[in-house]
């Protein structure tokens, strides 16, 4: 295996994020510390003086809680101490919790969270989502080439769903592959933590523990009445309405700036919990002139009334996207925060309300992405003669390139381009001769130049039979679908599950330092 790390490629990202994803950015600088060249020694200083030492007691006794079924490596009991300490401080990324992890780019985030907390001296902290309640995101596992979906009839936040019938789906993933005896080692044991049918939560920090403990990453499920009364000065400010202006103050520099803003703000960025069922459903939160209602369940307040319900429990209240940066940074001494391209724009949005809302905002720096090459693959991008690196570009110049490098019709091409400029000017002579009747000659012409395109695009596809050209187009829009797909990156469409057995990610060591916000082409 071979690892080679370049900064991501032109059309890798969009002009925006890849504007922003440079190590020296210039113009308009929408978010107060953006990407690795952004100290962070300021943060440090001030979270030495200004964390609360009571925050970081109870920050440590949840964590602990949240692990007490589970034995703590060495290097995560070391983490545990600095967190007590007045200069421990973090790196965090973040996911909703997914059977299995979910798709690949989730251990991009956790690789360059640990290896940006090692730069660093932090704590890397994984944030488990768990109050987000849309199933229909979770449900879908693809592995190997096939699709399974957990089936089950839970409602509201995901974190408290219990595995039942995920180990349905590892008992089919058995039967599917009954020869390759390294996966089916690795999917009984994760049938031990899914097969007991125990809160998705708890089996996601299992999970994640089995590949990182030795890392030292922690989990942290902030559905949590501890961190939550911790934070209900942020949840109060927000009900009065304090969130939403600071928010649109700054949105309105996106704007001028040309910034995408992906996520709109609302009257309200909080859900609402009725009780402590663990089906609970997570009930939107709706400002209604001088009163506030559920979206569902029929619950209304009084700004008084909602207020005096964060204060008795806070527990019951969930900041929606755009306010859990904030929840996030009130509860941990979190120096960057490691995000993936979505999270990227819309952590934009925030900019200096942190600031505003009495937080401290971390330095914002994408994760890794990567693209793993199998032999096979790189094989056919040799016969290109291919720069991978260029492969994200404008679709029309790739092709382009290739047909002049193996078009045998290319004289043709531009004896097709002489002919057609060579009608225009027949036709402009006519025409200031003031022929009567061309209509049908006109028709004939172009009638002509339409088949002659025609013929050359057929024998293009090798509709005439295999040539070099069709060869070269057929294999690049096959490693365009398989490894250059911008709408869906192998990232995103292969699942962590999936490429621990294909490309046997054990052979990373997390602790390997790797230039952050970069692109990683593994060849296989």
């Amino acid at each position: 295996m071979q690892v080679k790390n370049v900064p991501f490629p032109k059309g890798f990202l969009s002009p925006t994020l890849h504007r922003l994803s440079q190590e020296s950015i210039e113009g308009y600088k929408p978010y107060p510390l953006l990407g690795t060249n952004d100290s962070v020694d300021s943060l440090k200083e001030h979270f030495l003086k200004h964390f609360p030492q009571e925050h970081r007691e109870i920050l440590v006794s949840v964590i602990r809680d949240q692990y007490s079924n589970i034995e703590l490596s060495s290097l995560q009991e070391e983490n545990l101490k600095k967190l007590t300490q007045p200069d421990g401080i973090t790196v965090t990324t973040g996911q909703q919790i997914h059977p299995f992890l979910g798709p690949q780019f989730v251990y991009n985030k956790v690789f360059t969270a640990i290896n940006t907390a090692i730069e660093l001296d932090a704590v890397p902290i994984f944030w488990m989502a768990s109050e987000d309640h849309d199933f229909d995101e979770i449900k879908t596992v693809n592995f190997l080439g096939k699709t399974y979906h957990w089936d089950t009839n839970q409602t509201g936040p995901v974190g408290k769903f219990t595995t039942e019938g995920i180990a349905v789906i590892i008992d089919q993933m058995l039967i599917d592959f009954p020869h390759d005896q390294k996966l089916k080692k690795l999917l009984q044991e994760l049938r031990e933590f899914y097969g007991s049918e125990i809160m998705l939560a708890d089996a996601t920090r299992m999970v994640v523990q089995y590949f990182w403990a030795h890392t030292g990453i922690l989990c942290l499920d902030p559905n949590n009445a501890h961190l939550k009364r911790c934070s209900s000065d942020i949840f109060r400010k927000e009900i009065l309405g304090e969130f939403k202006k600071s928010v649109d103050i700054h949105i309105e520099g996106l704007n001028k700036n040309d910034i995408p803003v992906n996520i709109p703000t609302r009257e309200l960025h909080l859900f609402y919990f009725p009780d402590d069922n663990e089906e609970s459903h997570r009930l939107r939160i709706d400002r209604k002139s001088d009163e506030f209602e559920s979206a569902t369940g029929g619950f209304t307040w009084s700004q008084q009334e909602l207020l005096n319900e964060v204060l008795t429990s806070p527990e019951r209240f969930s900041p929606n996207v755009l306010l859990r940066p904030i929840f996030q940074q009130c509860i941990l001494p979190n120096v960057v925060y490691v995000a993936g391209p979505s999270e990227f724009m819309y952590w934009l949005e925030l900019g200096n309300s942190f600031e505003d809302m009495g937080v401290k905002s971390p330095r914002l720096q994408l994760r890794f992405s990567s693209l793993f090459i199998s032999k096979q693959n790189q094989k056919r991008i040799d016969s290109l003669n291919l720069d991978v690196t260029k492969a994200f570009e404008d679709v029309t110049f790739i092709e382009s390139q290739l047909k002049e490098q193996f078009n045998k019709d290319f004289q043709l091409e531009i004896l097709q381009s002489a002919l057609e400029n060579q009608f225009e000017k027949i036709w402009n002579e006519l025409y200031s001769l003031k022929i009567p009747d061309l209509k049908t000659l006109k028709k004939s012409h172009e009638h002509t130049l339409k088949e002659l395109k025609l013929v050359a695009v057929k024998y293009r596809n090798g509709e005439y039979g295999e040539n070099s050209l069709s060869k070269a187009l057929k294999t690049w829009k096959s490693l365009q679908l398989e490894l250059f797909n911008k709408q869906l990156p192998q990232e995103r469409r292969e699942f962590f599950l999936e490429s621990m057995v294909k490309y046997d990610l054990s052979q990373f060591d997390e602790s390997d330092i790797y230039y952050p916000a970069h692109l990683l082409l593994i060849n296989m």
